[in-house]
This record gives C-alpha cells, sequence and structure tokens, in this order.
C-alpha cells in the first residue's frame, strides 16, 4: 500500500486537479501535488474526489482493489485534515481507515497500512485528552514496523515511529525514555542520508525540547542550532521548516535571557510570514513570538505587536476562544508593566471565562485567574470590584479545594487587605485570623504567592506589583 504523505512525496509530472477526469491514480497523485505547492483548496477537492471515486470503486487501476484504494484514499485525506484542516475530521476519517483494515484480511492488523494508520492517528491524538489512546496506537505501529520483512528495526519509517512514541511520552512526561527513543531513531537517520532529512531535524529539535524541558539551556541551543543550520544547508530560507527553526532557536535565546539574539530570528520569521499573508494564523504567531520577546527590552512595540496578533486571532478563531487566553496574558502583563491597570482588568476579565470554558470551573488556573483580575483591580484603585472578587475566589477555593486549603489562606490574606482599604476593619481581622489559623496546620506550605495563569509562581501575570 502506498505510504500517506506526511510530507507528501512530489508524485511528479501530473496534471493538475480536475474533478470527473481521469483515473484514481491520476486524481489522487494531483491532489498529492497541489499539497505540495500549498494549493490547499486544490488539494482537497483532489483528494475529496479520489475518496468518492474509491468509494464507488470506478476506473481502478490495474491489481488493486477497491478496499485497498479507499483505505489509501482515507489515509491521504485524514492526514491533510489533520494538518491543514479540521482535527476531528481527520481522527473520523483515520479511524474508519483502522477498521477497515483490521477488517480486511488481505490488508491485514500487522500490516504496513495498519501501521501507518495506528502512527498518524497516535500522532494525531497526541494531546492531553488523547494520550491515553495515543500510546498503544504508537507502540503498535512500532511493533509491526520492527516486525515487517517490508521494515525492519532499522528502517527510516521504523525510526518514524519510534519517533511518534517518543512524542507520546514526551506529552506524558517521561522525558528519559522519551530521550533514549529520539536517539534512537536520530542514529537510524544518519544511516540512511541523505532522505530522511527532514525527520532528522525533527527528532533534534525534539530533543532540544526536552533539554529546555529539564532547563539544560545550553545543550538545547546547540541542538536547535543544529537542525537549522541542517535545514537551511538544503532548504530556501522562507521555508516552512527553516522558519519553525528559527522559531526554535529564537525561543532557546529568550529562555537563556539573550532577547537581542532572539529577536532578529523571530523577525525573520515575521517579514517571511508577511510576504505570504498579513491575515493568517501563522503571521498573528510571528507578532506574538516577536512581542513577547521585546516585552522587557520595547514594552510599548511589544504591546503594540501582541495587540496585533490578538486581532489576527480573534478574526478566525472568534473572540471567546480558549486559544485566546494565552496571547490575552502576555498583553496584560505588557499593560502592567506601563501601568495601565484599567486595560489590564479589561484584558483579565475576559481570560476568566476562557480559562472556565477549556478547564472548569474549579481548576486552579480558573481561580488563578480571578485572583488576577483582582490584583489588577486593586492597583487600578477599584476596590469594591476587588472585594467581589475576593469572594468569588475565596467561593471557588473553598468548594472545589476545601475550607482549609493553603489556597483558601492566601485568598483570606488578600481579602483582608482589600477590606481594609475599604474601611471593613471588624471583617478584615476575621479574615486574617482565619488565614493565620489553616496557615498553622499547613506550616511552609502558606500558598501566600498563588500561581499564575501558566501554573508557575511569581512570574507571568503575578508579579509585586499585583499586590494591593
Amino acid at each position: 500500500m502506498d505510504q500517506a504523505p506526511t510530507p507528501p512525496p512530489d508524485p511528479g509530472p501530473a496534471s493538475g486537479p480536475s474533478p470527473g477526469a481521469g483515473t484514481w491514480e491520476q486524481v489522487r497523485h494531483a491532489g498529492v501535488k497541489a499539497w505540495n505547492a500549498g494549493q490547499w483548496q486544490e488539494a482537497e477537492r483532489a483528494l475529496l474526489d479520489a475518496l468518492a471515486r474509491a468509494q464507488r470503486g470506478e476506473q481502478l487501476p490495474e491489481g488493486r482493489d477497491s478496499s485497498r484504494l479507499l483505505v489509501q484514499s482515507l489515509l491521504d485525506l485524514g492526514c491533510f485534515y489533520a494538518d491543514h484542516g479540521s482535527p476531528p475530521v481527520a481522527d473520523r476519517l483515520l479511524v474508519r481507515a483502522l477498521k477497515l483494515v483490521d477488517a480486511d484480511p488481505a490488508l491485514g492488523r500487522n500490516s504496513p497500512a495498519a501501521a501507518q494508520v495506528c502512527m498518524k492517528l497516535a500522532d494525531l491524538r497526541c494531546r492531553p485528552r488523547g494520550l491515553d489512546s495515543a500510546e498503544p496506537l504508537a507502540r503498535r505501529s512500532l511493533d509491526i514496523h520492527r516486525r515487517h520483512k517490508q521494515y525492519g528495526p532499522d528502517h527510516p519509517h521504523t525510526a518514524r515511529a519510534i519517533s511518534t512514541l517518543a512524542r507520546v511520552l514526551v506529552k506524558r512526561g517521561r522525558l528519559d525514555d522519551a530521550e533514549a527513543l529520539f536517539l534512537e531513531a536520530l542514529g537510524i537517520f544518519q544511516r540512511h542520508p541523505p532522505a530522511p532529512q527532514h525527520d532528522a531535524c525533527w527528532v533534534l529539535h525534539n530533543l532540544g525540547d526536552i533539554y529546555l524541558a529539564r532547563s539544560d539551556q545550553d545543550k538545547a541551543l546547540e541542538t536547535h542550532l543544529a537542525a537549522l543550520e541542517a535545514r537551511q544547508a538544503v532548504l530556501p530560507p522562507d521555508h516552512e521548516d527553516v522558519l519553525d527553526s528559527l522559531r526554535r532557536v529564537a525561543a532557546c535565546y529568550v529562555r537563556l535571557d539573550r532577547c537581542d539574539r532572539a529577536l532578529p530570528l523571530y523577525q525573520q520569521v515575521a517579514d517571511a510570514r508577511e510576504r505570504k499573508s498579513r491575515h493568517d494564523l501563522p503571521y498573528g504567531q510571528a507578532l506574538y513570538d516577536l512581542g513577547v520577546a521585546c516585552a522587557r527590552l520595547d514594552p510599548r512595540r511589544s504591546a503594540e505587536l501582541l495587540e496585533q496578533a490578538l486581532a489576527i486571532q480573534e478574526k478566525h478563531l472568534g473572540p471567546d476562544h480558549p486559544g485566546l487566553a494565552g496571547t490575552l496574558v502576555k498583553l496584560a502583563e505588557v499593560l502592567a508593566a506601563l501601568q495601565q491597570w484599567d486595560r489590564v482588568v479589561r484584558l483579565r476579565k475576559r481570560i476568566v471565562p476562557l480559562r472556565e470554558k477549556e478547564l472548569g470551573e474549579g481548576h486552579p488556573q480558573v481561580i488563578n485567574a480571578v485572583t488576577h483580575v483582582c490584583h489588577a483591580c486593586c492597583r487600578a484603585e477599584r476596590w469594591e470590584e476587588a472585594e467581589a472578587l475576593d469572594e468569588r475566589a475565596l467561593f471557588l477555593c473553598e468548594k472545589h479545594l476545601g475550607f482549609e486549603h493553603p489556597k483558601v489562606a492566601a485568598v483570606l490574606t488578600h481579602f483582608a487587605e482589600v477590606l481594609r482599604h475599604r474601611g471593613h476593619e471588624a471583617r478584615a481581622m476575621r479574615a486574617a485570623e482565619r488565614a493565620e489559623q489553616i496557615n498553622r496546620k499547613h506550616p511552609g506550605e502558606s500558598g501566600t504567592r498563588p500561581r499564575n495563569d501558566k501554573g508557575e509562581r511569581g512570574e507571568g501575570g503575578e508579579t509585586a506589583d499585583d499586590q494591593p
């Protein structure tokens, strides 16, 4: 069976997508060719036409049966939607392909087709809600690759299956196991140059991310730079893979507090994105990266860039999409540094329902988002609003964490200060006394520095300036 094109191989000379004409092979190849050329609408039309032909069993190539063509068409279209469309649609297409493979004796549960579908489906589900199913799928794919005579343990396709499993393990927090697998995959790719150059660089970047997660920034930077140099040697400057590498290297410089080195790289990415389109999400991401990198050096420019990025994201995602929360948090941080507290209040108020929609009412990040709005209200001297927000934060803590949780003490301590500003001394004293009682029961866990929207303490939206 043909391999799913992710990224799709160039099928060579073929006519453009022309639904209604040609054989299944011609239509499919035309769709892959358009995919390679970045012509997404043409590619989608051709791949949908190829799927329809396979479902009808029309114009089958010699020696091919309809079930194989149908699986290949579902796999092609599933991969396309996974990368350029809708992941839920892609998931349904790939699940359908896997069911066909498992039910067809001519294909079989241990066939290359099954391995390919499992690998792509595992990669697609490599997110928190899908990890429980992603790992078994990735392991099944790897087992088939290692055992099958078409591949074996030292084949580049086996290395891709190893990398997929490693990525799942990273998401599960098993960094040591993931590192060992990535190194195994990298060794296979390096023994089979130059075809797997793309895959080898992808593995290097994943290794760099592991080192970054371990706070080994120097080793992470070295690894990301190696991948960038390898890609720059064979790809044009505005190729998507080169831009991806530039972003990763720049992120390392930011972590090393060398924003002066990060800014030119992020600017290069932004310029390339702008030449392609000033209105799409990749350009918005480039503006976001640039805004975050220059936050300390030039907060006013940072605010302008983040506002532009937010406008693009709102246009594509809508004003109530949880994906906006990260940009809102960063923009609020920058405006807090500029002492524009009324604007900070408005932004942080928007974050609360987005976190609640994504995570649920009782999640710690939702409670933190409420306290962050409260702190901004204090800085803006909007004490009545601050009192109501502390009451809400206290209610959420008691409901979801318990009446004697250290977080309750932290909110009570802050609440007492707000009440004093409001002239409610008796209530303030009762809140402070209760906080002290809870803290005595939890020595060393007073929680007086609530976590911010990213789950960190004292950074990214929770600074000394936020205190009343």
